[in-house]
């Protein structure tokens, strides 16, 4: 063992090779400790395994040192977990305000942000319709053809409050109008009147089923599109948060190891 112990000392024995069991994390915790007591220097110790980290920091940690940080979330011990380099930067921006609420608002943009991308990521597996996902095509054409918007909502707009309904007493709806003029229908009874009045509507009920088809083809690639350049604002917004998140937590890392006597890492 006092061999050992001298041959470590030794600047070649970095190169050679000791078997398991011959007390090479025992000689290294008494080295630290010797160095610990002796010289004010940090000690920085890396492991080939967790578990030769494990005992070598709870061998300092045994003997008074309490300026611990490991590095690395595998650890077995219950005494080092407080040391974790992770856990050491949530204490310490939970006790700093300034850092606390700087953290605290980046978590909540980064849910939004999830929770925004999720939906929107759903929404470009759903079947594109006159209502959904998010509005549909109505949204679109609310925007870029609002004479055609409006000529499919006008029949929800009835004087007086009334309601027009069809079969079985059934409220017609502007899904329903754009539908019969997706299946190639005539343009119904109910919304003639809007055609009469509105003498610059094209009459898109004039088209056949092949025009009407490709015309829906291009409302729903704008709508696609809509979809996903939100989803390319919301993953570049999130990018940026959690290179935000990151830059607090470096900044606190970068204290924390600055401070500690001990460092480990496997």
């Amino acid at each position: 063992m006092y061999y050992h112990f001298l041959d470590v000392f030794d600047p070649s024995s970095s190169s050679r090779r000791i078997s398991s069991g011959t007390g090479k994390t025992f000689i290294g915790a008494l080295i630290a400790k010797m160095l610990r007591e002796n010289t004010d220097e940090s000690i920085l110790c890396v492991c080939y395994t967790n578990h030769a980290l494990d005992q070598f920091l709870e061998h300092l940690y045994d003997n008074g040192e309490t300026r611990l940080v490991r590095i690395g979330g595998r650890s077995q011990s219950n005494k080092l977990q407080k040391y974790n380099l992770k856990e050491l930067i949530h204490r310490k921006i939970s006790r700093a305000s300034n850092e606390s609420c700087a953290m605290n608002r980046v978590y909540a943009q980064l849910y939004q942000c999830q929770e925004q991308i999720d939906i929107l990521s759903s929404q470009l597996k759903q079947p594109i319709t006159w209502n959904s996902p998010h509005g549909g095509l109505s949204e679109i054409l609310a925007i870029e053809r609002p004479e055609i918007y409006d000529h499919f909502v006008s029949i929800e707009a009835m004087p007086d409050g009334f309601s027009l309904v069809g079969k079985n007493n059934k409220k017609v709806t502007s899904s329903d109008c754009f539908q019969k003029w997706v299946d190639g229908c005539d343009c119904p009874t109910y919304l003639e009147p809007y055609v009469e009045i509105h003498s610059d509507f094209d009459n898109i009920w004039m088209l056949d089923k092949s025009a009407r088809a490709n015309l829906i083809d291009e409302w729903r690639k704008m709508l696609s599109k809509n979809i996903r350049d939100r989803l390319k604002d919301a993953i570049l917004t999130f990018e940026e948060l959690s290179s935000e998140r990151q830059a607090i937590n470096s900044m606190q890392a970068m204290e924390i190891l600055q401070g500690a006597r001990v460092i480990g890492g496997a």
